[in-house]
């Protein structure tokens, strides 16, 4: 029997099952395709109706500089795409030079100002930068650098000068000592110090006066009453500050010492020892200058991470050679015009910069350690409370967010810290620099800072393409998406 029996012996098996109602069409458009005339028409125009307003393309001065040199390689014979790269690209090329640069950048931010686009504008404005960079050093120069003696050589030259000052052959007259000690009492009593107020101090001129040798004086000797006012050998203020003014008489007597009491010697050898006391009055001056501030280079370096130790500690180290209190103290013994040489370097801009940036550091500190310690992982903590994170993830992005700014904050002033040092070193090597050792020998002098030439080179390049990158990101964003 076949399996079709069933159809031949009743037909209507055959009969097709009764059609389904169709669902619904979901396409918004069926209504137009059942029905034309359902179709919205275009709104007739009248007629002289406007309908927009066509103006000419404008351009700012980059854009035209490149359509200009589109146009110039299409008459060459170039294609147009190809054209266009290349004109772009040779202006993008000489956007690098500074000068042009700058230039156009500024012109361009004129240019997109008038028009209503700050954004743009100031994206325009970076390219000024690197043109501002070498306009300042056209009329200020160059940052120089100081190849200073050291310290080191400082101190081993003064003790050679010293050494021949002390070993001279010249022989002055035992009158010189009474001369001498009698300018010294004269200057202390004149600066308000006595017999009652500095004991000490007058005890110890009155030993000096017992150093006369009728068969001559040497500079040995005089030396030996030099040393017993060594601000070392005394402890009560009055006695060391006497002390330090009777070094002062000394030297100032020394130097230029009155010639009717020389017994034996030449003018060549006089003349010898005279710039030999001199220069060795000059370098010490510089050294002791230059260690004082080398010795905040120093705190610079130890307590970098420590923003209020370390610009307390600066702030103290500027002022101490600021301050008449503190330039007695660190200028002890010094003649006039080697304190007025010291004191000079403290208008150096360098080191006004020192100390503010040092007051800054020690203001900031404080608010840092508020800002670790509360504002950082309260506020972060309640954004993640906010956007549904549980208690446990809020805390740890609270801790987390503590940790972040901690270490920034650390970092920032670590940074500082050693750029301050830096500093330092630098107006320390131009204290130094100021010594007769350096003003007398060659191979000592400025050069033009290579680090600066470094920074500006790579300024002049990072500051266009910079510009570049963030006028194309303007553009891109400007752009409608079915366009990008």
């Amino acid at each position: 029997m076949s399996r079709f029996d069933r159809f031949v012996e009743d037909p209507a098996a055959t009969a097709e099952p009764p059609q389904q109602a169709s669902a619904p069409s979901a396409n918004r458009f069926d209504q137009f395709v059942a029905n034309p005339a359902n179709v919205p028409q275009p709104k007739q125009r009248q007629p002289n109706e406007p309908f927009g307003e066509l103006r000419p393309a404008e351009y700012s001065w980059r854009e035209t500089l490149g359509n200009k040199a589109q146009d110039a390689l299409i008459a060459l014979g170039a294609k147009p795409y190809v054209a266009g790269r290349v004109g772009r690209g040779v202006v993008d090329v000489a956007t690098m030079i500074p000068p042009v640069g700058a230039a156009l950048a500024g012109a361009d931010a004129a240019y997109y100002s008038s028009k209503g686009q700050p954004l743009r504008a100031g994206v325009e404005a970076i390219g000024v930068l690197p043109g501002a960079t070498m306009a300042r050093r056209m009329v200020h120069g160059q940052p120089r650098r100081a190849i200073a003696p050291t310290e080191a050589e400082l101190d081993a030259t003064r003790h050679a000068q010293y050494r021949a000052w002390r070993n001279s052959p010249v022989v002055r007259d035992p009158g010189m000592m009474d001369d001498l000690t009698n300018s010294i009492a004269q200057a202390l009593t004149q600066r308000g110090s006595n017999q009652v107020k500095a004991p000490t101090a007058w005890q110890a001129l009155e030993e000096g006066r017992k150093l006369k040798k009728q068969t001559g004086m040497t500079n040995e000797d005089f030396e030996t009453l030099r040393q017993q006012f060594d601000v070392k050998n005394f402890d009560k203020p009055d006695d060391i500050i006497g002390a330090a003014r009777a070094r002062h008489e000394f030297d100032r007597y020394m130097t230029n010492p009155p010639a009717q009491f020389v017994r034996q010697g030449s003018p060549q050898q006089l003349a010898v020892d005279h710039a030999n006391l001199l220069n060795a009055r000059g370098n010490t001056a510089a050294l002791k200058r230059s260690q004082v501030l080398s010795d905040a280079s120093t705190v610079a370096e130890l307590k970098a991470e420590t923003g209020r130790d370390f610009g307390k500690t600066l702030t103290g180290k500027i002022d101490a050679l600021a301050t008449t209190k503190g330039g007695e103290r660190s200028t002890r013994g010094f003649t006039d015009a080697e304190q007025q040489m010291a004191r000079n370097a403290i208008t150096d801009s360098l080191t006004r910069r020192m100390q503010s940036t040092g007051q800054a550091l020690q203001r900031a500190s404080g608010a840092r350690s508020i800002t670790d310690l509360a504002v950082a992982p309260s506020a972060t903590g309640g954004a993640g409370w906010a956007l549904g994170l549980d208690p446990f993830s809020s805390a740890a992005v609270g801790t987390a967010a503590q940790a972040a700014t901690n270490l920034t904050g650390r970092a920032l002033q670590s940074a500082a810290g050693r750029r301050i040092g830096e500093g330092v070193e630098t107006a320390a090597a131009n204290l130094r620099m100021r010594s007769p050792l350096a003003q007398q020998d060659p191979s000592f002098g400025f050069i033009t800072d290579p680090d600066v030439m470094a920074k500006d080179a790579a300024k002049y390049l990072m500051y266009p393409w910079a510009r570049g990158e963030a006028a194309d990101a303007v553009e891109y964003d400007r752009t409608p998406h079915q366009y990008r």
